[in-house]
């Protein structure tokens, strides 16, 4: 029975109590209408808003307000997206998937996988599935047939300029059974028993395969020498380089030519300008058993070689620590003592660092003594101005233990709840922010005096579908999302 039919000829009281229960189903039935935001998320510059909407089992992509067509579903793991409002995701229409390419609906697929857009979201690769097979769809090109594909291999990335066009370089790893084959442009190389990812620029290509226990690089598809072992294959300003290990030795491969042999080599960095350096084992004594190796040069032989790291100018600064110190060098340069040294950062040709000296905690700053705590000192951050921020254990009150502080340009401000490793400044400006726990709430505090909450889970998520996807193992995607939203909420009056 209807609540009309029930309230036909019955008295002005009853007849009010049923218009209420009347206006309350209605109201339950239009919100039973209204959609429902199941996903949504932002860019690391909080530049573009993404959203899912779900109303009664149909979902539609909304992209900074600007609304697409209701599906049957969207692939969410497959959603990606740029900062300009370029986004990517697979639809379901019926029993068969598509992909959304800003608008433009893909063909037809039982089942779509990994989506790479390229940097300026004009270009889109995916994997897609018919039946047991799987293919790889580039800009709407289906390439090959294969029983399955690798996880994390689709790269896409302008090509070489032609006029007013850029071409377009794309590569992945497929399967035939238990055999890999690395495809670029195109180009089937294999079988191989296992293979990395393709380094591509905008004219070069780089990827290292397995075969019968053998390693090789493939340079622009031709094979180098075999190896053992290959490691810290790079591909930087259109160099390539990596580590070949055998049983002789060690040797930096650069453009596909030896160097020296070493006893081992480990953690080949290669500069914009050609230079490297790796860290050489020594294997002579237990205070001599490492040093760095810049080109044909051996620096400073010590105990171990902690940490190293280019400068924007080609400089090399690293940690050489023995059993009694600990010393920060510059290429061969060594600076103060110190029993221990906690922290190096970089940045530009910038550095700095934390020593810990006689129960004193010191910051350098570029060879420069800048501060000195009585407490520990962690998440040091360098601008490329070569200001420094970092947090520490400070007496505020002379009643209470040392408490969490932030000492920054703009001066020093309280921290309770500091969250470790997640301070993060500015460049352009005297303007930091980190992570607290407040009333058991994640937070974002800024400069000390604003406290926006913080959804760790979102911003998983968020990161993990923009175009250049980070790592989410390492905490660098971390900060630069931080460093997002302190832009954002700088640049919002009262936000």
């Amino acid at each position: 029975m209807t609540p009309a039919r029930a309230c036909a000829h019955t008295s002005a009281r009853v007849e009010k109590a049923c218009a209420l229960v009347a206006l309350a189903l209605t109201v339950t039935a239009l919100s039973g209408c209204r959609p429902i935001v199941a996903w949504f998320g932002r860019d690391p510059g909080r530049v573009t808003l993404v959203e899912v909407l779900d109303r009664r089992g149909r979902q539609r992509v909304v992209v900074d307000g600007v609304e697409g067509p209701w599906y049957d579903a969207v692939g969410v793991a497959s959603l990606v997206f740029t900062a300009d409002g370029h986004v990517a995701y697979p639809a379901r229409v019926g029993s068969h998937w598509h992909m959304v390419h800003d608008g433009r609906v893909g063909p037809a697929h039982d089942g779509v996988g990994e989506a790479v857009l390229s940097p300026d979201g004009t270009h889109l690769i995916y994997a897609a599935a018919r039946g047991e097979r799987w293919t790889v769809v580039v800009d709407g090109h289906e390439q090959g047939e294969w029983s399955a594909l690798q996880s994390g291999s689709l790269r896409l990335t302008p090509g070489p300029s032609a006029g007013q066009l850029a071409a377009l370089r794309w590569s992945f790893i497929g399967y035939r059974g238990e055999d890999a084959f690395v495809v670029v442009d195109g180009n089937v190389a294999g079988p191989f028993d296992a293979a990395s990812p393709a380094l591509l620029d905008a004219r070069r290509s780089a990827f290292a395969t397995v075969r019968h226990e053998r390693a090789r690089v493939f340079i622009d598809g031709a094979a180098g020498v075999p190896f053992a072992q290959v490691r810290d294959l790079q591909l930087v300003e259109g160099r390539v380089a990596y580590l070949g290990h055998s049983s002789a030795g060690s040797v930096v491969m650069v453009e596909g030519v030896a160097g020296s042999e070493h006893p081992a080599l480990r953690h080949l960095r290669l500069h914009p300008s050609g230079r490297w350096f790796a860290i050489r084992s020594e294997a002579t004594t237990e205070d001599a058993a490492e040093a760095i190796v810049l080109g044909e040069q051996r620096l400073p032989v010590v105990g171990a070689v902690q940490q190293a790291a280019f400068l924007s100018d080609a400089r090399v600064v690293w940690i050489g620590v023995t059993a009694t110190h600990a010393q920060v060098h510059v290429e061969g340069e060594a600076q103060a003592l110190h029993a221990s040294i906690s922290a190096l950062v970089t940045h530009g040709a910038h550095y700095a660092y934390v020593g810990e000296r006689e129960g004193q905690h010191h910051v350098t700053v570029d060879g420069v003594p800048t501060a000195r705590e009585d407490e520990p000192v962690d998440s040091l951050a360098l601008s490329a101005t070569g200001d420094v921020a970092y947090h520490t254990w400070r007496v505020l009150d002379p009643r209470a233990p040392p408490a969490d502080v932030i000492v920054a340009p703009g001066g020093p401000w309280p921290a309770p709840g500091f969250v470790e490793d997640s301070l993060v400044c500015l460049s352009d400006s005297p303007h930091c922010a980190h992570l607290a726990v407040v009333d058991e709430e994640l937070q974002i505090v800024i400069d000390g005096t604003r406290h926006v909450p913080f959804d760790l889970e979102e911003a998983v998520a968020s990161a993990a579908r923009s175009v250049n996807r980070p790592v989410l193992g390492d905490d660098t995607w971390l900060r630069q999302w931080l460093l997002g939203e302190l832009r954002w909420f700088l640049g919002t009056p009262g936000g």
